[in-house]
């Protein structure tokens, strides 16, 4: 016998698992362990974008930098560098993880009622197969 409630619960966990593969993903990590990995590609999409600018930079300036290497001040030069690239970093990585936790907080709510409704066919299967046995048990002592 078909079970219409059965079959409405596992169509909406189906469409879950369809729309959401990424919370299901997301759900293998730990909170930490998620913010610490986009945090590490976060630092090295910084700096990889910011020594592009400094080439882009360097290049197009070449000439005044041939012109004037012996009279540059690089420790000056090297301390606004280093400053920008840390303010940049900061910023970039607070925003990083102010992101990183509000999808991971909403991914996760999202999967707790996936998993309640995952508990709730389970039991619904549970159900069926005691209503099983105890059909056959009562055919048997007949």
């Amino acid at each position: 016998m078909v079970n219409n409630s059965k079959i409405k619960l596992m169509t909406k966990l189906a469409i879950f698992e369809k729309r959401h593969r990424f919370d299901l993903q997301l759900g293998k990590y730990f909170k930490g362990d998620y913010i610490k990995f986009n945090l590490i590609k976060t630092v090295l999409c910084v700096t990889g974008g910011y020594i592009l600018c400094l080439l882009l930079v360097g290049f197009y300036n070449i000439e005044y930098f041939i012109k004037e290497a012996i009279t540059l001040d690089y420790k000056k030069y090297g301390i606004k560098i280093l400053g920008i690239y840390a303010i940049l970093l900061l910023i970039f990585c607070m925003i990083s993880m102010i992101t990183c936790n509000e999808v991971f907080v909403t991914s996760r709510k999202r999967l707790n009622k996936y998993y309640r409704k995952l508990k709730q066919l389970g039991e619904m299967y549970t159900d069926a197969e005691n209503e099983n046995k105890n059909i056959k048990d009562e055919t048997a002592n007949e």
